[in-house]
């Protein structure tokens, strides 16, 4: 039943993206080639076996990434699914490693303006355009990830795609799992609260992020991804925040000493696409997009937790490991409630309601 359900929102969601929705305008992105495809106003257009349709894909995730870490899986099965089953009508051209710019406001941006059609970017870093992730920002919300995954396969994730189109003008194809952060420092072993105090810690350029680890009595220091590494290693930080897949992947190990799985908070990294393109896509194209974001989602939930032991076994191999118990957690979590606040005043109201009942409801299921 609930795979019938799933399949009734896509086709809805497939119709009501045909009605319309308001362009906004906002700041360039690199140029690029002229894309192949033909774009049409109408919206019932029929594909031919001779029309090709090149989507342009500006992502941060490097081709390793997309092999080794959850939102890398899973965007790159729904790439080669749509391509193969859209049978060469469709063939998307990827730039990786943030070629096209490396800033929300590139990613972002150029999506809109249509310097490109589709666009990768962590749920994070949307904060300068909607509020529609504002449930990433209250630290230690989710105890598992099942709860997380379920939020976002559920009413409140049809929220969000709805204020993501809009706040922005761009459709939200899906929001893949990333998993729990987790804390890294080269200092001392974070045990408790009080451990925080002090630590130069660098986070993503989040107000509410920012405000979630100050809340800790860390000092948080904003810095873009590609200059953590070297941060790190000349001690211009002490420690950093990610996924384990990720810190991995980074090799941020190699000049940390301390391991604490926080599980602060549960990241989700979002692909959009520019709506004015998406709807003069053939209908059948769209409905094999929707369908195999929806596939991807379900994806990178799966890898996600193989991922995260993987990686933390080898990380044991360098890093001295600590695991909060439940009481450790909720004693992180009572101190960092302090930074709720500011998340939910910038919150609609109803959204802050629905945050909180469903993950009550997940909590107990």
């Amino acid at each position: 039943m609930k795979r019938i359900a799933t399949m009734i929102l896509i086709t809805v969601m497939a119709i009501s993206l045909l009605a319309g929705c308001t362009e906004k305008q906002s700041d360039s992105a690199a140029s690029l080639p002229d894309a192949t495809e033909k774009q049409s106003d109408s919206t019932t257009s029929i594909s031919t076996p001779d029309e090709v349709y090149t989507i342009r894909v500006s992502t941060g995730l490097s081709q390793i990434q997309m092999e080794t870490i959850p939102q890398g899986v899973a965007l790159q099965a729904f790439l080669d699914n749509v391509e193969e089953r859209c049978e060469g009508r469709v063939v998307f051209d990827v730039y990786p490693d943030g070629q096209l710019g490396s800033k929300p406001e590139q990613y972002i941006g150029g999506c809109q303006n249509g310097a490109f059609e589709m666009a990768t970017v962590n749920c994070a870093q949307w904060a300068s355009y909607t509020d529609a992730f504002m449930a990433m920002n209250f630290p230690f919300l989710f105890s598992t990830s099942k709860v997380a995954r379920g939020l976002m396969d559920g009413p409140y994730g049809d929220k969000v795609k709805e204020k993501v189109l809009e706040d922005t003008g761009l459709t939200l194809l899906m929001m893949a799992d990333t998993g729990f952060r987790d804390l890294t420092n080269s200092i001392r072993p974070i045990k408790t609260p009080e451990d925080m105090k002090g630590l130069k810690i660098r986070v993503m350029s989040d107000p509410y992020q920012i405000a979630a680890m100050e809340s800790l009595g860390a000092v948080a220091t904003p810095l873009p991804y590609s200059e953590v590494f070297t941060a790190l290693q000349q001690n211009l930080v002490d420690g950093q925040e990610n996924p384990l897949a990720t810190i991995l992947t980074a090799k941020f190990h190699e000049v940390q000493k301390y391991l604490t799985l926080t599980h602060h908070s549960y990241s989700f990294y979002a692909v959009a696409i520019n709506t004015d393109y998406f709807k003069s896509l053939p209908e059948d194209i769209q409905m094999i997009m929707l369908e195999e974001s929806y596939n991807a989602e379900q994806l990178s939930n799966e890898v996600q937790e193989k991922l995260f032991q993987d990686a933390l076994t080898e990380l044991k191999k360098t890093l001295e490991v600590y695991e909060l118990s439940p009481e450790e957690f909720n004693a992180f979590k009572t101190v960092a409630m302090s930074s709720w606040t500011t998340a939910q005043e910038a919150m609609d109201p109803e959204m802050y309601d629905l945050l909180m009942s469903e993950v009550e409801r997940l909590e107990k299921s």
